[in-house]
C-alpha cells in the first residue's frame, strides 16, 4: 500500500517485477487478521463514516437535530431506514447533500411499477476500495493454498455481466486501473452489444483466443455454458476458413481433440474441453442452484462473492477462505463449519 504523497504501485508492475509476496500481503493480508483486529478496524471505520454522516444534510435529515457521540449512540438514536427515506435526494442525484463528492451514480431496480429505478452515489474513495476488493478477489479465485495465486498481465477474462450503469459493470472498470487484463469482448463493444449478443461474441473469441478466467451470474453462467456445449456438439456453430487462420494454434488443437474425446466417451462436448479456466466467479442470489453443476462443465468450483449496488462486495464463500487458509478438503468444510456454527447440534437437522 503507497503512503500518502506516494505514488501507488499498479498490480501489473508488481507482476512485473515479480512481488509475489507483497501482492498477497497488500490485497490478501486481511485473512491474517485475528477477529479482535478486524473488529478494531472496522469500528474505527465506522467512527469515521458516523462523523461524516453527521455532518452532511443527508445525514441530518435522518438525526433530525441529534448527534450520535459514537457507535453505540448511533444505534440508540437513529432508526432503521429503507431507500425510501434517502428517495428524495438520491433520486435527484442531489450530490451536495452526501458525505462525499461522487464520481459515478450506479443503478439498479426498485419495486418496479411505482418506482422502476433507485440509484447509489460511489465516491472516489468507494471506487478505489471496490478497485482493491475486484484485485483480492480475482487473485482468491486462483489460490488454492495461501500465498499461492496464479494471475497474470495477458489473462483474459469471459464477462458475462451487465455493464453501467449497473454496479457489476464497475468489474472491468475498477480491474483496468491496476491491471491490463482483457475482457471478452472488450469493454468499449460490450456496452453497444445486447446480453446475447456479447456472450456470443464472448465465446467466439475465447474459442480464438483461450480465456483464464469467466465471471457471471450463476443463472446467467449456466444459460450460457449450455448454449456454447450445444453449439459446438451440434456442429451449429460454422467457421469459415478466414476465420480458422484467427485461432491459436494450441485452440485448433484442443478443440480438435475434444471432440475426437467426446465422440469415443458419447458424450457432450463440455466447457472445460475447450478451456482451462484458472478462476471462476459466480454472482447473484441463486447460485447454489447451479454451481454443481458449472462445477462438473468447467471442471472449476466456482467462487461465489455476495455484494450488491449499495455495499458492493461484502464478502466470498467461507469455504473457499477456509480451504485456502487452513488447506483443508471442500468435502470436510461443511461438517467443520457447521461444528463452528451450531455446536453441539446434529447436522441433519
Amino acid at each position: 500500500m503507497a503512503k500518502r504523497g506516494e505514488k501507488a504501485v499498479s498490480l501489473g508492475e508488481k507482476l512485473r517485477k515479480q512481488q509475489y509476496d507483497a501482492i498477497w500481503k497488500e490485497y490478501c493480508g486481511f485473512l491474517d487478521l485475528t477477529m479482535q483486529d478486524y473488529m478494531k478496524i472496522q469500528n474505527r471505520l465506522m467512527e469515521e463514516q458516523i462523523q461524516l454522516w453527521s455532518d452532511c444534510e443527508l445525514g441530518k435529515s435522518i438525526l433530525k437535530g441529534r448527534r450520535p457521540s459514537g457507535i453505540d449512540e448511533f444505534r440508540r438514536l437513529v432508526p432503521l431506514t429503507t431507500y425510501e427515506d434517502y428517495a428524495d435526494m438520491l433520486l435527484q442525484k442531489r450530490s451536495e447533500t452526501l458525505p462525499g463528492n461522487p464520481i459515478i451514480w450506479i443503478q439498479t431496480t426498485w419495486e418496479g411499477g411505482r418506482h422502476p429505478i433507485k440509484v447509489a452515489p460511489y465516491t472516489r474513495s468507494m471506487l478505489d476500495t471496490y478497485r482493491n476488493n475486484v484485485v483480492a478477489c480475482l487473485i482468491l479465485a486462483t489460490s488454492r493454498e495461501k500465498g499461492k495465486f496464479d494471475v497474470e498481465e495477458t489473462d483474459k477474462i469471459l464477462y458475462g455481466l451487465a455493464p453501467l450503469p449497473f454496479a457489476t459493470g464497475l468489474f472491468p472498470l475498477a480491474l483496468k486501473e491496476d491491471i491490463d487484463i482483457r475482457f471478452l469482448p472488450e469493454v468499449e463493444d460490450a456496452v453497444n452489444m445486447s446480453f446475447g449478443e456479447r456472450n456470443k461474441e464472448g465465446f467466439k473469441m475465447a474459442m480464438k483466443q483461450d480465456v483464464e478466467f469467466f465471471f457471471g451470474l450463476g443463472s446467467v453462467a449456466y444459460a450460457v455454458s449450455q448454449s456454447l456445449t450445444g453449439s459446438v456438439s451440434s456442429g451449429k456453430s460454422k467457421t469459415s476458413f478466414s476465420e480458422l487462420l484467427q485461432y491459436k494454434p494450441k485452440m485448433l488443437k484442443r478443440i480438435l481433440n475434444a471432440k475426437k474425446i467426446c465422440k469415443k466417451e458419447k458424450r457432450e462436448l463440455l466447457p472445460k474441453d475447450l478451456f482451462h479456466l484458472k478462476g471462476f466467479m459466480v454472482a447473484g442470489t441463486d447460485n447454489q442452484c447451479y454451481k454443481d453443476d458449472l462445477e462438473e462443465m468447467w471442471g472449476v468450483r466456482p467462487m461465489e462473492l455476495f455484494a450488491g449496488t449499495e455495499p458492493s462486495i461484502m464478502n466470498l464463500s467461507p469455504k473457499r477462505i477456509c480451504s485456502i487458509i487452513m488447506r483443508i478438503p471442500r468435502s470436510l468444510l461443511r461438517p467443520i463449519l457447521w461444528m463452528r456454527l451450531f455446536p453441539g447440534r446434529n447436522m441433519s437437522l
